[in-house]
């Protein structure tokens, strides 16, 4: 886990784990603490002398940031990530999220439908057998282990899988038009707009 220094009050620089941590103690000489106490000793002991961990934040949609900075909140040293947001980045943001929504499944009378790319697949491969041969049955395997769908069940799944596809499309170029538009300007914006 990585650290930080904070000198003076509120203000945090990442510290270098291979480098000597040293500790001013005026008006006596300064401690030079070998980098190991980071890995020997705790939190507490750590924050006396102004170091404290913190936990990395991944960055969000694949976007990078353009800065990084450091802020106690709620008692705790948390990392912080700023992206510029220009028009290129909130559009490979809502990419990015309705890719997540796309394949994070859906809930169909009751059971997970998978919706991963791979899943599409083979779904559609199901449904054009069954398209061809209304006796076709296929064995499919669940969560919770293997069902028979015979092709009126296939068609209902196909149905709603492409359903929810193309709302997820149909939602990305709608938040892009608010984007070109200027209506949509924050990741949060672009969040929301796929919470259905």
């Amino acid at each position: 886990m990585p650290f930080v220094r904070e000198n003076p009050t509120d203000v945090f620089t990442e510290l270098d784990e291979t480098k000597p941590i040293i500790q001013q103690v005026p008006p006596q000489a300064d401690i030079v603490h070998p980098p190991q106490i980071l890995t020997v000793w705790d939190d507490a002991t750590l924050a006396n002398i102004g170091v404290y961990r913190y936990t990395p934040v991944t960055p969000v949609g694949g976007l990078t940031p353009s800065s990084v900075s450091y802020q106690r909140i709620s008692g705790v040293v948390t990392q912080i990530l700023s992206y510029n947001l220009t028009v290129d980045t909130l559009k490979a943001y809502s990419a990015a999220v309705r890719f997540s929504k796309e394949t994070g499944n859906i809930t169909l009378m009751g059971s997970t439908v998978y919706t991963d790319r791979e899943s599409q697949s083979l779904i559609m491969g199901a449904y054009v057998s069954s398209t061809r041969d209304p006796n076709f049955i296929a064995k499919w395997k669940t969560p919770s282990g293997f069902v028979t769908l015979d092709a009126a069940a296939i068609d209902a799944i196909a149905s709603a899988v492409s359903t929810h596809v193309e709302a997820c499309f149909a939602k990305e170029a709608d938040v892009s038009a608010a984007i070109d538009a200027g209506t949509i300007t924050t990741l949060a914006q672009i969040d929301s707009e796929y919470d259905f």
